[in-house]
């Protein structure tokens, strides 16, 4: 009886080695077809396994355009046609792929950051205004150093920049006054003006942190100023 089933066994196993020779036989060639593509399959796996880490890091910088729906080239026209309109005796078109180039970079540290713009003529700075909303920063318009100034002291939150003119009525140094109140009231956040007629020669006035009539420069400073 025993010996019966281990030959019947041997029988079963020797049909089942058979039928595998069989069937990798009349198969091989779909097999061999078949190959290639698992072998590209585990090549692509361990790529992605290889470059994930590098890929991870240039994901942000071009969200940082592209999600936010500003692209390189599209915020490039936007910034020329700012210094055409604001700074037409510099080169607007060289000027405005360097400041590209600069965002690409280091854009991302406007995202989320709250910007003071103190101007008794808003609507004068509307399309940096623009630009700098979408690169994802929030800006609060103040149209008088002391409107200006009683918002940072109410305000909850600290603001991560002021920008601020010169000359509103009565002042022509509305920026400067700003600097002195808000050291007065313990406010630390760095200042830049952004005026009309910069005289160099006269430097960066105390309590600044920058001063400039250029759009390219103002944004540079933006930069600089929020990369402390």
């Amino acid at each position: 009886m025993i010996g019966d089933q281990i030959s019947h066994m041997r029988e079963h196993a020797s049909s089942l080695h058979t039928d595998n020779y069989n069937f990798l036989h009349e198969n091989a060639p779909e097999i061999i077809g078949i190959i290639p593509s698992i072998l590209w399959v585990f090549l692509v796996a361990s790529l992605w396994l290889y470059f994930a880490p590098q890929i991870k890091e240039i994901l942000p910088k071009l969200k940082n355009f592209e999600g936010l729906g500003i692209s390189l080239t599209f915020f490039e026209e936007q910034f020329t046609q700012v210094m055409q309109a604001r700074a037409p005796e510099f080169p607007a078109t060289q000027a405005a792929h360097q400041l590209t180039q600069r965002l690409h970079k280091d854009g991302e540290r406007l995202r989320n950051k709250r910007i003071l713009w103190n101007d008794n003529t808003p609507l004068g700075n509307n399309r940096e205004i623009q630009i700098l909303e979408a690169l994802d920063a929030s800006v609060i318009t103040k149209s008088s150093t002391e409107e200006a100034l009683e918002h940072l002291k109410a305000s909850e939150k600290k603001y991560d920049l002021i920008l601020s003119n010169m000359t509103q009525e009565g002042s022509t140094t509305a920026a400067t006054d700003l600097a002195v109140g808000c050291k007065a009231a313990n406010i630390d956040t760095p200042i830049i003006a952004y005026i009309m007629n910069l005289d160099e020669s006269k430097g960066t006035p105390a309590g600044l942190f920058g001063i400039t009539n250029r759009p390219d420069e103002l944004f540079h400073l933006i930069i600089d100023a929020l990369s402390r």
